[in-house]
């Protein structure tokens, strides 16, 4: 809505659809322009209304993060890292431990940037930090893993390259990795695919990807691997079909 006056006020205004769980404010629900702060989980419909009709309408899905302070994440080799100027997709991997929590998210991020204790594993590289975007724990929870947005807050980027997959990090964009290990016995249930599918549709919403650009590590590798696990593999057009329709 371009104004040349940013505090335009409209007669009626911005509101949550009657019914939405109560997600957030409006800073000044009268003016056009005006912030909205988003303070619980939940879903609902934003609204504008002018003259007594609703004139332009948009869901909103509010998941909570984890940030990096509340994980204790040690700092980031920033002056390591690239950017890109656009996401071009999403992949989603497992971290083939039985670990979770906030206790996974330090040890993936320390054996990644081979600190301490492992700096002694013989692995294959060191990161700049944790290689994945978003984390998601056995519950659901999602975990803020290496800064996404260069600029926090600036959706049109740059954006913070990962390490998620290998010679290929900028075209599998955003990495996001479930705490399980589903090479093994551990079963992928439908309730965690749910939670997947809707980490992912959040992230997709508020970076503008298509349900048909979220792929598993496998269809992204240009090496062998077995991640995200078989079970995940074999579901992914299901999954990539339900975040298309929750985008809708």
């Amino acid at each position: 809505f371009p104004s040349h006056d940013r505090s335009w006020r409209v007669a009626g205004g911005w509101r949550l659809r009657e019914g939405s769980d109560a997600v957030g404010i409006f800073e000044d629900p009268d003016v056009l322009s005006t912030p909205f702060y988003a303070e619980q989980p939940g879903t609902g419909v934003l609204e504008l209304e002018v003259g007594g009709d609703v004139i332009w309408e948009k869901p909103i899905c509010v998941m909570s993060v984890v940030p990096r302070s509340a994980w204790g994440a040690v700092p980031a080799k920033t002056w390591e890292m690239t950017t890109m100027d656009r996401i071009q997709g999403i992949t989603f991997h497992h971290s083939s431990n039985q670990g979770d929590g906030p206790q996974e998210m330090r040890r993936i991020q320390l054996m990644q940037m081979k600190i301490g204790f492992f700096n002694f594993f013989r692995l294959k590289e060191r990161f700049s930090d944790i290689a994945y975007h978003f984390l998601l724990d056995r519950s659901g929870q999602i975990y803020q893993g290496r800064d996404l947005e260069a600029n926090p807050g600036k959706l049109m980027g740059p954006f913070t390259v990962g390490s998620h997959v290998e010679k290929a990090n900028t075209p599998a964009g955003i990495g996001v990795c479930m705490m399980a290990d589903y090479d093994g016995a551990e079963v992928f249930t439908r309730d965690r695919q749910r939670a997947l599918e809707a980490a992912l549709t959040a992230i997709a919403r508020r970076y503008g990807v298509s349900g048909q650009d979220i792929l598993g590590h496998q269809e992204r590798a240009l090496s062998h691997t077995k991640c995200p696990g078989h079970v995940p593999m074999l579901r992914t057009i299901e999954i990539r079909k339900n975040v298309e329709r929750n985008l809708k």
